[in-house]
């Protein structure tokens, strides 16, 4: 027989259970652990992480350039990657005018005998470039062909019979290094002498 659409209603309200809730107790319980692990003191997974090894940064250093300066920033018993301060470091170093040679390079503190003044990288400039006539960029090769300009402060070092540093030059990456031949005081004019001072033309009034 066919029901009336009240009695469907009565006898859907009557199947019609509450959902299930969990005990007080159980309650308690998961509302504690939930509060335990969203706790300052316990220590979220981000804040665990490893630190990132040495291998992979120095695995990203693929330029010569890089390489070579990541060598020479590395102390003694230190691990290749941990440190690399960049490839122009001129910070002991300052440009201003000299008494009777234009402009020129100071110490900007107190440098001891054989510590590293200056180093930086060179851009070689195009094969027809003519470095005789010019006194601002560096010899780039042993057949002096090959002319660049060097980074920072070296293009201001100038020439001296008794130099107090000596600059370091590397062909291959195209890096150099100015170290100190003894003990520079602050504010004492840095110079050495020109690798070309005997051949160029530029430097004759020098010689």
């Amino acid at each position: 027989t066919a029901r009336s659409p009240k009695a469907c209603r009565e006898s859907a309200t009557r199947r019609w259970m509450p959902p299930r809730r969990w005990p007080s107790s159980r309650r308690s319980a998961k509302t504690s652990w939930c509060a335990s692990a969203r706790s300052p003191s316990v220590p979220r997974r981000s804040a665990q992480r490893r630190p990132r090894s040495p291998r992979v940064v120095s695995a990203r250093l693929t330029h010569p350039i890089q390489r070579a300066v990541l060598r020479h920033n590395r102390a003694p018993g230190q691990m290749t990657g941990e440190v690399m301060q960049g490839l122009v470091q001129c910070s002991k170093v300052f440009v201003a005018e000299s008494s009777d040679k234009g402009a020129g390079a100071f110490a900007a503190c107190d440098i001891g005998e054989g510590e590293v003044v200056e180093r930086g990288i060179v851009r070689r400039l195009p094969a027809a470039f003519d470095g005789n006539s010019s006194p601002y960029v560096f010899t780039w090769s042993e057949d002096r062909t090959v002319w660049a300009v060097g980074s920072g402060c070296s293009t201001f070092y100038n020439c001296s019979e008794t130099p107090n540093t000596k600059m370091r030059r590397d062909f291959e990456n195209d890096t150099f290094e100015i170290t100190a031949l003894r003990p520079i005081s602050k504010g004492e004019e840095l110079t050495h002498v020109y690798k070309s001072l005997q051949w160029r033309g530029c430097f004759e009034d020098l010689r």
